[in-house]
């Protein structure tokens, strides 16, 4: 009988080894996925949204919904450009951030492009919604003008230098400096 009590005592200290090392992996994994989780969606960090900041354009040219080509050689004053999505729901609640910093820039419309990624109604009334405080862009995700401007997640805002090269970027117009901003 006591050989009996040793063999379970051995089963059951065995056992609790092993889910003690279980367990600690498990910690370990949720503190690398928290880790993820507070710098962003995928593990990007704000600068990896889109170019960062003394990055430079590349060569684009697209057609706003209003008819207007827009592109970098035309981009002749320091620009807002957002890039946004109708299937994204941090990018609805950037919306109207974007539109109050853009109501506010010296020569209005003129500084701003949105860039919608999508097709359909809903790119569309998106694209309406800012038509008035930006210059609009539609294009299906990924498309030439998010291409130029390396963007990987949004929503993402840049100020742009009328070189081409970022001022400041991040996935919401707070990563952008408040000279702007009346």
């Amino acid at each position: 009988m006591n050989l009996l009590v040793y063999v379970v005592l051995a089963a059951v200290g065995t056992i609790c080894v092993l889910n003690l090392i279980l367990l600690l992996g498990v910690i370990r994994r949720l503190r690398e996925h928290s880790e993820l989780i507070s710098k962003g969606s995928a593990g990007h960090t704000e600068g990896d949204a889109i170019l960062r900041s003394g990055e430079t354009v590349s060569e684009f040219s697209a057609v706003g919904i209003d008819g207007d080509t827009i592109s970098l050689e035309k981009i002749d004053d320091l620009t807002l450009v957002g890039f946004f999505s109708p299937t994204c729901p941090p990018c609805k609640e950037q919306i109207p951030h974007f539109r109050s910093y853009a109501e506010r820039l010296p020569f209005g419309r003129a500084m701003a492009v949105a860039v919608i990624g999508g097709e359909g109604e809903e790119a569309m009334t998106m694209a309406e919604s800012l038509n008035d405080v930006a210059r609009v862009i539609v294009e299906p995700l990924a498309g030439p003008v998010s291409a130029a401007f390396r963007v990987s997640s949004v929503p993402a805002v840049a100020l742009v230098e009328p070189s081409g090269k970022v001022l400041q970027s991040g996935r919401g117009v707070t990563a952008l400096p408040n000279f702007a901003i009346a």
